[in-house]
C-alpha cells in the first residue's frame, strides 16, 4: 500500500534565483539560488492604473533568514556585500520533485526590507 501511495503523491518544489551580479537572463547559470534561505512566501495581484487596460502584476514577498547577516548590505563578510539593491532580476521556478522546474514568476526585486526583531529580510518583488 505504501509503495502505491508514493507513486501518486507529488511533492511540489520551488527554486528562487536572484541576479545579484546583474548578468541578465542569458547567463542565468550565474544567478544565485537563495531557496535554502526562504522561510515564507506571500503574494497578491496589484493593478497599476485605474483606467481601462491597466496592468495587473503579481507581487510576491519572500521572507528569508538573515540570522547570519547573509543579506546585509553593509556586512563585508556577506556574499552579497554591496549587492543588495532594488531592480535586481529574480525568477521563481516551480514544479514537482524529480521533474523539470518551469518559470512561475519573473521580474524585479523592489526592495530588501529588514525585519530587525526577527533577523529576517523581506524580499519584495513584482512579476512582469
Amino acid at each position: 500500500m505504501i509503495i502505491e501511495m508514493t507513486k501518486t503523491v507529488r511533492h511540489p518544489v520551488m527554486k528562487l534565483m536572484i541576479d545579484f551580479n546583474d548578468v541578465g537572463y542569458e547567463r542565468m547559470n550565474e544567478w544565485v539560488d537563495v531557496t535554502d534561505d526562504v522561510l515564507e512566501i506571500s503574494g497578491s495581484k496589484e493593478k497599476s492604473g485605474r483606467q481601462l487596460g491597466s496592468v495587473v502584476s503579481d507581487v510576491a514577498t519572500f521572507t528569508v533568514d538573515n540570522i547570519n547577516k547573509k543579506f546585509s548590505n553593509d556586512d563585508n563578510n556577506s556574499p552579497f556585500y554591496q549587492k543588495i539593491k532594488p531592480n535586481l532580476r529574480f525568477r521563481l521556478l516551480t514544479g514537482f520533485k524529480g521533474k523539470s522546474l518551469i518559470p512561475y514568476a519573473s521580474g524585479y526585486v523592489e526592495a530588501f526590507a529588514p525585519s530587525w526583531k526577527e533577523q529576517k529580510i523581506l524580499i519584495k518583488t513584482t512579476d512582469y
